[in-house]
């Protein structure tokens, strides 16, 4: 158990190592499609988030998996909108994230590129446990590409 958990330790400092020479982008990490739920501040899908270096456009600490008007996520607007299920249904997170495409507020504009929507179907990000690094490198290729 040790030997484990020093390699997941391990996993994670890695990621906190590239995560230091990345700009910050603002995220929205969407678990729910109808309403739209999301992780919040007091999940370890956040923590994941700060891991990586990315900031949660809802960071409040006091909440965990909140319903969301879209009206606000809009107001917010994230630099990224990722949308995460596991489970063999993903035609509803696909209309979904099809749905934040249409929306001119998300659209590029001169002084700011266009949000990036993507799907990201990651068992070892939803459920927690030891292979969280696993789910967190699928998260991490999602917004940032392979990792070098």
């Amino acid at each position: 158990a040790k030997e484990r958990l020093t390699k997941f330790d391990r996993e994670l400092e890695a990621f906190r190592t590239r995560a230091r020479g990345r700009p910050e982008k603002t995220i929205l990490l969407q678990v729910g499609e109808d309403p739209v739920v999301v992780a919040a501040g007091n999940t370890y899908l956040n923590e994941g988030l700060e891991i990586l270096g990315l900031r949660n456009i809802y960071p409040d600490p006091k909440q965990t998996y909140p319903r969301v008007a879209i009206e606000d996520v809009l107001r917010r607007r994230p630099e990224i909108i990722i949308l995460v299920g596991m489970g063999a249904d993903r035609k509803k997170f696909e209309r979904a994230a099809d749905k934040w495409r249409k929306f001119p507020q998300l659209a590029a504009r001169e002084e700011k590129p266009a949000t990036y929507v993507s799907l990201l179907w990651s068992d070892a990000l939803v459920r927690p446990g030891p292979r969280f690094p696993e789910g967190l490198a699928d998260l991490e290729n999602a917004v940032f590409g392979r990792a070098r």
